[in-house]
């Protein structure tokens, strides 16, 4: 049985032009790196480009980059020895003149390309000594070219047998492991839980027979599939009140979306008889069924013989096993080229554009995914380019790198108290940073969709949860910030303003503890949707500090700048170390802003009192409902909460707060003082607040 979706083999390029080229390795190899220069003249090179060579396109383009005008300029300037100016090409520093003037003639040739091939299985097109085009080098295991080039070319066809086989393999040795292999993974012998439902998967001719397995015995286990993928929209088929009894029949494997066909597919070839798909394993409108079964989402993924994820597909509808051709910002097609070696063998060589590091794909924006992946013990990685395999042992590609050995990481997790203190806060700051650039079709899930993955820490570690942040470290993970621009807060609550779920934004986190926390917290409590879901939904929260607070007008769409009032600090007090900073430069507003301020203000002797900063670093958290952002003088009074105080190396940071009703505040924004500034919070009085 071959997939729905199945299409033609990919066939990586090799016209009449580029089989020409030839890679041959000289028989005395002196350096890591060797060069062979490629015989068509430029005329040539035009010619086979418009024949559509995608070797001699790639090398055209390069050509005419490199013989502007202003690229003439910077040659002409290199070969002459100015210092401002380094020769580009690889390996050539351009200090020797014998160099500068090996270039000038190389530059001169009527065949001025050249390909590098180094020993970490690389290679590099020239252009003149100007361009640079990095590629990959693979062989296959039969091939001469294999003793040096070791690793196998892409395998862009993920959905052949030959793809499915190796996913098998990679599988069951991980799985089914003895002692000296996957040492980091677990057995499935250790696994006790099945889901509530699985898809149950009996094969036929050319389909297959579906039905939904309700399972009421603690005692049944089986080994079943996850499956990891982008909704793309509400789902044609799922389970519902009205279609759960049919569904327990029968599922026609026809009318499932592509990828969910796919899944089915590959479910069956890895020797499974059952798959957990969230759409159809979870009673969509039932919302008791919902509270019982996203609690359960940690055990779900933990104890998947294997998550499948569709990394490459946007929806439900696009499927996982098309033929994969390369991305479309590549430079080249995978090419294939003619290898000599020492020994005077030919064989073949395989090229393509390296791309071991780049994102896996639409998946990789959805936020719902990101504990699926961090969760699951083996994952089955249909990617953009090509399928992969992750474990805690082992990452391995389906050809064109070599395997990840973790296993040497074992016995590395003996910490003591204040590393597991540290490792809590960097590995939580991680996932945050990941899970906040996410999105979500319902921003009402901002939190549902983390809960696996927090119960996973917290529970393992002992932590007390508070809407995304944990207790244990609250005063420092208070000091997340927006790294891009603030969009409009969200209509709908999702969480007390203190907490990074309040908003939609990609966010950045406090990685260290700290010895300058300036901060009680005297009580901090959540109020959830659901008591038994403590991960889940919070419908408030509160959250009690002392700490040094200062008054300030905060000029929202001006950058860095905000007057403090109601100090008692000389302007000599401001100035700062020297350091190339003026105290100008750090401690006045402009003329304009000033004479604003005092027009519109009708208490003078507080302008008098005021103190004006520029150059501070002020984000706001979420654009406010009542905020005018074209007005360049629009202010705030707001009150800044001093988290960390001032050090030698650092400066001062806090929380940006407005008045919330006659007792509470709500967090704005972030800020963070120059530390080569006088601390402008010393000899200020610790208060009580409260902020929700």
């Amino acid at each position: 049985m071959t997939p729905m979706n199945s299409s033609e083999l990919y066939v990586p390029h090799n016209c009449a032009h580029c089989s020409q080229i030839i890679i041959e390795r000289p028989s005395l190899l002196r350096h890591d790196t060797y060069r062979c220069r490629l015989q068509y003249s430029k005329a040539e090179a035009y010619r086979a480009a418009k024949d559509g060579c995608s070797v001699y396109k790639l090398l055209v383009a390069g050509l005419r980059a490199a013989t502007t005008r202003e690229h003439a300029r910077l040659f002409l300037r290199a070969v002459q020895g100015k210092p401002d100016v380094h020769l580009p090409r690889v390996g050539v520093r351009g200090a020797d003149l014998n160099d500068r003037i090996l270039y000038l003639a190389e530059t001169m040739s009527e065949r001025p390309f050249q390909i590098a091939v180094h020993k970490h299985q690389q290679a590099v097109f020239t252009v003149l000594g100007w361009g640079s085009f990095w590629f990959q080098i693979n062989a296959y295991p039969d091939d001469p070219a294999s003793s040096t080039f070791s690793a196998p070319p892409i395998n862009r066809n993920v959905g052949s047998i030959c793809s499915i086989q190796l996913a098998r393999k990679w599988l069951y040795e991980c799985a089914e492991h003895g002692t000296d292999t996957h040492q980091l993974c677990g057995q499935v012998v250790d696994i006790h839980f099945t889901p509530t439902r699985l898809l149950r998967i009996e094969a036929l001719d050319d389909s297959f027979r579906l039905r939904l397995h309700e399972s009421s015995l603690n005692h049944e286990q089986f080994r079943y599939a996850a499956l990891s993928y982008c909704w793309g929209g509400d789902q044609p088929v799922k389970t519902t009140t009205d279609t759960m009894a049919q569904r327990k029949v029968n599922i026609n494997y026809s009318s499932l979306p592509r990828t969910l066909q796919d899944a089915v597919y590959v479910t069956h070839q890895l020797g499974l008889h059952y798959i957990w798909i969230d759409c159809l394993s979870i009673v969509q409108d039932d919302p008791s069924d919902l509270a019982l079964q996203l609690p359960q989402m940690p055990n779900i993924y933990k104890n998947a013989f294997v998550t499948i994820s569709a990394s490459s597909a946007t929806t439900c509808f696009e499927g996982f096993l098309d033929t994969r051709r390369p991305a479309a910002s590549a430079l080249c097609e995978d090419v294939v080229l003619r290898y000599r070696s020492k020994d005077v063998k030919e064989g073949n060589v395989y090229l393509f554009e390296n791309t071991a590091g780049a994102s896996s794909g639409p998946i990789d924006k959805r936020a719902w995914t990101l504990q699926e992946w961090k969760l699951s013990p083996r994952l089955l990685n249909f990617a953009t380019d090509q399928m992969k395999w992750l474990c805690p042992s082992r990452q391995y590609f389906d050809g064109g790198y070599h395997s990840h050995h973790y296993d040497d990481v074992i016995g590395q997790n003996k910490r003591s108290a204040s590393t597991i203190e540290r490792t809590t806060l960097q590995d939580w700051a991680e996932v945050l940073d990941s899970y906040t650039q996410r999105a979500l079709s319902d921003p009402g899930d901002k939190l549902i969709a983390l809960a696996a993955l927090a119960s996973e820490v917290g529970e393992a570690r002992g932590l007390i949860y508070l809407a995304g942040m944990w207790k244990e470290h609250l005063e420092i993970q208070l000091l997340w910030r927006l790294w891009d621009k603030p969009v409009k807060r969200p209509a709908q609550y999702r969480a007390p303003t203190w907490s990074w779920a309040s908003v939609d934004s990609w966010a950045m986190f406090e990685r260290e503890t700290s010895d300058r926390v300036a901060i009680t917290i005297v009580d901090v409590t959540i109020e959830l949707v659901d008591r038994s879901f403590i991960y889940g939904p919070v419908k408030s929260g509160l959250l009690v500090v002392e700490g040094r607070v200062i008054s300030g007008e905060w000029f929202v769409n001006k950058e860095s700048t905000i007057v403090l009032s109601g100090l008692d600090i000389d302007d000599e007090d401001l100035e700062c170390s020297d350091d190339g900073y003026s105290d100008e430069d750090m401690t006045d507003i402009d003329d304009e802003l000033d004479a604003d301020r005092r027009s519109s203000s009708h208490d003078s002797e507080s302008i008098e009192d005021s103190v004006g900063l520029n150059g501070v670093d002020l984000t706001a958290d979420a654009i406010e409902s009542n905020w005018d952002t074209t007005d360049p003088y629009f202010t705030l009074n707001v009150n800044c909460l001093q988290i960390l105080a001032q050090g030698s190396e650092e400066g001062a940071a806090g929380l940006l707060l407005l008045p919330s009703g006659s007792a509470a505040y709500k967090r704005v924004g972030h800020f963070y003082f120059d530390r080569r500034k006088k601390d402008v919070f010393f000899g200020v009085l610790p208060q009580t607040i409260c902020i929700i």
